[in-house]
């Protein structure tokens, strides 16, 4: 994460074959020491640091894996919030997971529109 905005720099390079962050939440949990909460607010400023990463790297970026599979509306909750800051999709651990995914992640009808009048 110290180095996010120059890795994501190089996804600029044509020959490059970075296409995409995935956020590693555990992972920042583990190594960092910080408490790991539902509302997810000490990991808030580090995911938006990778949004921002991201996006200045033309990057996709999925948001890390929600741990409690049997919590479906923390899972449909934390989608919500991850596509509101700007995540593209996010890490799945259960099969059960999918359709919420899918439903915070895919495009409104009125973004499916836009994109059929800008192609046609």
């Amino acid at each position: 994460l110290l180095n996010i905005g120059p890795i994501a720099e190089l996804a600029r390079d044509p020959a490059s074959r970075l296409g995409c962050f995935v956020a590693g939440t555990n992972d920042l949990v583990k190594d960092t020491g910080i408490l790991a909460t539902p509302d997810r607010r000490y990991l808030v400023p580090w995911l938006m640091q990778m949004v921002l990463a991201a996006r200045a790297g033309g990057l996709d970026l999925l948001d890390g894996v929600f741990n409690d599979f049997r919590d479906m509306d923390g899972f449909a909750r934390e989608c919500t919030e991850a596509a509101a800051m700007g995540f593209d999709g996010k890490s799945l651990i259960h099969p059960a997971q999918i359709e919420a995914a899918n439903r915070a992640f895919a495009p409104t009808p009125e973004a499916l529109a836009e994109a059929r009048t800008v192609k046609e």
